[in-house]
């Protein structure tokens, strides 16, 4: 999961660095009034929690996919359990990515 903010100045995504799960956990590490500054135009601006969102990370898809061929080739004498288990991981990993994104978007300070 990503957190993004939008910049006022040119409207482009700012990537927030915090490993938090939710809203709290957010102004928990970074404080109630976030200091972002773009990439772009150089603007520095802050940001409220509320205003900072989440979006899927996509490396994380390609991590799950990535481990689903490594167990492929690793389980290819058993025929059954191919496709389960490659088709399985990146499934799994693309939904625990989903809910944490609708997780951290749902729920305001």
């Amino acid at each position: 999961m990503k957190l993004l903010s939008k910049c006022i100045g040119c409207n482009e995504n700012i990537k927030i660095k915090s490993f938090a799960t939710n809203r709290p956990d957010l102004e928990r590490d970074l404080g109630e009034k976030i200091t972002v500054s773009c990439k772009k135009c150089h603007r520095k601006q802050t940001v409220h929690p509320n205003e900072v969102r989440a979006v899927e990370n996509p490396f994380m898809t390609l991590f799950g996919l990535a481990m689903g061929i490594l167990i492929t080739v690793l389980l290819w004498g058993m025929l059954g359990a191919i496709g389960t288990i490659s088709m399985g991981i990146p499934a799994m990993i693309f939904a625990s990515e989903t809910k944490a994104v609708k997780t951290f978007n749902s729920y305001r300070l």
